[in-house]
């Protein structure tokens, strides 16, 4: 566990940043395309603008033979929630867009409009800001996150939840059609954002206070496994996306944080490294996000072998 003496949320106002939650499924025909739009637009907007959460869920995203299975515990209870009509689809901040809806009253909307939907949340003011650290220990193979929520105005529900997504990216498997997205390579698909698993259950931890001016601290842990339905986890290619909603629906703000912690052997050809030599591979801020280095604050040095370094170059 890494504690911290000093306030980790932001206490200005800030605007919303933007949740995709995209339906996915490997036997579904278009869903590279999804996952094309989607990295397009994560790749347009500023980095901490635009997190997507992949959910292998409802009928596509059920193996045949010898397939993999990408599903959760929770990818088809969210699935079933938002009611998901169309194949690949995704929510926006979990809200209902009336213009776009694919079913009318329901979030999923199709990929030619996460973009016009995601400019109309980033311009939204947003009630809660959000600071996090993760951290992943070696010897009990626990990740630990810790979150502090900040409420910089009022709102017309008495709670807000929670959420937190731990997510895998470089799983290599089948993918209907995968050849026509752009992480196909050697006739398998490079699976990004997969969700793997929720630390908070379904819906989320309930946070009761959420008047102006409240700070809220939490911690939550997971012993991470070895696999989940037969898939191995790489604990290198793990993250975590930390997001508030109004129960089931409206996400009010999002952050995405890599692990502290995790010795860093990405599944990835080109990101195998020397075991016999320490290799800084990752460096990240307070808040566990990748940043370059910089000078007179504190800044993480992540090595291939598991260790982390903390430094403060003063100029």
């Amino acid at each position: 566990m890494i504690g911290f003496a000093q306030t980790i949320v932001d206490t200005i106002p800030q605007n919303k940043n933007v949740l995709l939650e995209e339906y996915h499924g490997m036997q579904c025909w278009w869903c590279s395309y999804g996952n094309a739009v989607a990295a397009s637009l994560d790749s347009s907007y500023n980095p901490d603008d635009f997190v997507v959460i992949t959910i292998h869920s409802g009928s596509f995203a059920v193996p045949y033979g010898n397939q993999p299975d990408y599903r959760t515990l929770f990818g088809d209870t969210i699935h079933d929630n938002a009611f998901v009509s169309l194949y690949p689809s995704g929510s926006i901040n979990r809200h209902v867009f009336s213009q776009y809806a694919c079913t009318p009253g329901y979030t999923p909307i199709i990929r030619d409009d996460w973009g016009y939907a995601s400019n109309e949340i980033l311009l939204d003011s947003s009630p809660v800001n959000i600071g996090s650290i993760a951290h992943f220990d070696s010897l009990t193979n626990e990740l630990t996150v810790d979150v502090e929520l900040y409420f910089t105005d009022s709102q017309t529900v008495n709670n807000n939840f929670l959420n937190i997504a731990v997510l895998q990216d470089n799983i290599i498997g089948p993918q209907e059609d995968g050849g026509s997205g752009t992480q196909w390579t050697n006739n398998n698909y490079q699976h990004n954002n997969m969700l793997r698993y929720m630390m908070t259950g379904y819906w989320g931890d309930t946070i009761n206070t959420i008047s102006q001016g409240t700070l809220i601290a939490k911690q939550f842990s997971w012993t991470v496994p070895s696999d989940i339905n037969g898939v191995p986890i790489v604990l290198a290619d793990l993250k975590v996306v930390v997001f508030v909603n109004q129960h089931k629906e409206e996400t009010l703000n999002v952050i995405e944080i890599s692990p502290i912690g995790i010795p860093v052997i990405s599944t990835t050809v080109s990101n195998w490294v020397d075991l016999n030599k320490r290799r800084l591979v990752r460096v990240v801020d307070f808040l566990g996000r990748e940043t370059s280095i910089r000078t007179n604050e504190p800044i993480f040095y992540i090595f291939d072998d598991g260790t982390v370094e903390k430094k403060i170059i003063i100029e």
